[in-house]
């Protein structure tokens, strides 16, 4: 079964601002919570396959592993756009908590999409939408996730995601801060099957289904801070760092040999092999 890993956010991010706890009483003047997701500038995807791990390289024929890394990232972009992934990590976490109040009266999400603008900005972005917008729709607070950095990176022949962020809740008309927590999630190397990147390049719902993984445990997580005492999972903390299991609807990527055993493509009698581009 597949499993990931969270990190310590404090370690990586500083503790000075990787934690709000929320405040539960806080929440009973809230009438009507937006979720919204979204990415930072620069956020990725960043591969560093080919320049963390030699068990590839050969597979690159005469591409420069940076050059491998770039092309894999451009391919990754095309597979899973920037708004998908930072409204998927939006959708799962809001999922979580849609029977739990006040989120269960939360705006609709189309809605406040259209009211901000979302689907016609650019796929990041180096400020924040104008939340004022939902002032109009009677929202009160915003609950917010963002994607800082995501990407992909290799070890010892096992391809592994990560993605690091925030969420953070804030009143609406004063701005005042309500809850924050950082994340730094990242799959557990010495649970990876060996990919073929190369395969997973061209395939994009591989790469789906493993980012989308990732973002199920940073959605649980980021949940569990407002499920605090109603269920006993949520006496979890992402400081302490735990180990979570995927969830098991997901499908599971497929399993290929690195490219070095993959067997050479024949060709037909009196036919030259014309050498195709890895990526």
């Amino acid at each position: 079964m597949k499993r990931f890993c969270l990190f310590s956010a404090v370690a990586l991010l500083g503790a000075s601002c990787a934690h709000k706890s929320l405040d539960a009483a806080a929440l009973e003047s809230i009438q009507k919570p937006a979720f919204v997701g979204r990415i930072s500038k620069n956020a990725g995807p960043k591969a560093t396959v080919f320049t963390d791990d030699n068990t590839f390289r050969e597979g690159l024929k005469r591409l420069e592993p940076a050059e491998g890394n770039r092309r894999m990232a451009a391919r990754m972009l095309r597979g899973l756009p920037h708004y998908e992934l930072s409204d998927g990590l939006r959708a799962r976490t809001m999922l979580r908590l849609e029977q739990v109040a006040p989120f269960k009266d939360a705006a609709e999400p189309s809605k406040v999409a259209r009211s901000l603008g979302i689907f016609l900005m650019q796929d990041e972005a180096d400020v924040e939408p104008d939340y004022k917008r939902l002032l109009a729709m009677d929202v009160d607070s915003i609950v917010e996730m963002v994607i800082e950095e995501y990407g992909i990176r290799s070890a010892q022949g096992k391809v592994r995601f990560w993605v690091r962020g925030y969420g953070r809740m804030f009143r609406l008309k004063n701005g005042s801060l309500l809850w924050k927590r950082s994340f730094h999630a990242e799959e557990e190397e010495s649970s990876l099957p060996v990919v073929d990147p190369f395969v997973l390049a061209r395939e994009p719902s591989l790469y789906r289904n493993r980012i989308h993984w990732v973002l199920d445990t940073v959605a649980q997580k980021l949940s569990e801070d407002f499920l605090r005492g109603q269920f006993s999972r949520g006496q979890l903390s992402m400081e302490q760092g735990t180990t979570l299991v995927a969830p098991q609807q997901e499908a599971s990527p497929v399993v290929l040999p690195p490219a070095s055993q993959t067997p050479a493509r024949q060709a037909p009698a009196n036919q030259a092999i014309v050498e195709e581009d890895p990526l």
